[in-house]
C-alpha cells in the first residue's frame, strides 16, 4: 500500500482508497486532503480490478485471474485494517463488471460486509464519465479553443449503469458518492472547466482537474457524515 500523512495518528481520520485506474485517477484529491491534515491515506489500486466479488468482463484472461488473487489478498489485509481505519472510499470503471446489473451490485456488497461487520463505513464513487474518444486528441486538433470546445452531450457520456452508485445506495453501511455535478451540468459535459483539461483520455480524469476537486469533495464527505 501506499501512504500518505501517518495512519498511527488517530486524531485524524484513517482513509483507505481501494480500487482500479478509476480510483487511481481520484487519488489527488485525497492526497491533498493528506498534505492539509484533514486526512491520512493509505492506496491500495490494480488496474482493471475493482473492488467486487465476481470475476471482471476482460478479454485478456491473466488479467481476470491476478484481480481475483488480488483480491483475495486485499480482503485479508483490510481486515487487518479495519480496527485503524475510519472510512473506505472506491470506485472503478463501471464498464468492464462482470454480470447483470443486480450480480454487480451483489458481487460489491458480498466483498464490502466484512469491512462493515468490521465497523468501517463505506462510500462507493460513482464513475466518472467517459466520452467515445480522448478529448485530449479533440482538442489538439483545433485551431482555436473555447469552454465549450470538445464537450459532449450528458445523456451519452454520463447515462450508464453505474454499480458503484446503486450498490452505495443500498448496502446497509455504505454510502454513494455522487461527483458529477463537478463534471456536466444539466446538459453537457465540458472536456475543459474552469481553463483545465478535466480528462487525460477518453475516461481518467486528469491529475489537475482531480486537485482542483479538493474542497468540494471534502466538503461532500462531510456531508455524508464519512468524515
Amino acid at each position: 500500500d501506499c501512504n500518505f500523512g501517518d495512519p498511527s495518528d488517530s486524531k485524524i481520520p484513517h482513509v483507505i482508497l481501494v480500487g482500479d485506474s478509476h480510483a487511481r485517477s481520484f487519488l489527488p484529491t485525497l492526497v491533498k486532503m493528506a498534505e492539509l491534515d484533514l486526512i491520512t491515506l493509505s492506496a491500495q489500486l490494480k488496474s482493471s480490478c475493482a473492488w467486487t466479488r465476481d470475476e471482471m468482463d476482460h478479454s485478456d484472461p491473466k488479467r481476470v485471474s491476478s484481480c481475483q488473487t488480488w483480491k483475495t489478498k486485499l480482503d485479508a489485509w483490510l481486515l487487518e485494517q479495519a480496527p485503524e481505519t475510519s472510512l473506505i472510499l472506491t470506485t472503478g470503471y463501471a464498464a468492464v463488471l462482470g454480470g447483470s446489473h443486480e450480480e454487480q451490485i451483489d458481487s460489491m456488497t458480498a466483498s464490502w460486509e466484512p469491512m462493515i461487520a468490521a465497523g468501517v463505513p463505506i462510500v462507493a464513487v460513482r464513475d466518472n464519465p467517459r466520452y467515445p474518444s480522448s478529448p485530449q486528441e479533440c482538442l489538439a486538433a483545433l485551431t482555436e479553443i473555447t469552454p465549450t470546445a470538445c464537450a459532449q452531450p450528458r445523456a451519452e457520456v454520463l447515462s450508464f449503469f453505474d454499480a458503484f452508485e446503486h450498490a452505495g445506495k443500498q448496502t446497509k453501511g455504505a454510502q454513494t458518492l455522487d461527483l458529477s455535478e463537478f463534471y456536466c451540468d444539466d446538459q453537457t459535459c465540458p472536456a475543459i472547466i474552469g481553463g483545465v483539461n478535466v480528462y487525460r483520455d477518453r475516461s481518467h480524469l486528469s491529475v489537475t482537474y482531480v486537485e482542483t476537486m479538493t474542497p468540494f469533495v471534502y466538503q461532500k464527505l462531510v456531508g455524508l457524515g464519512a468524515l
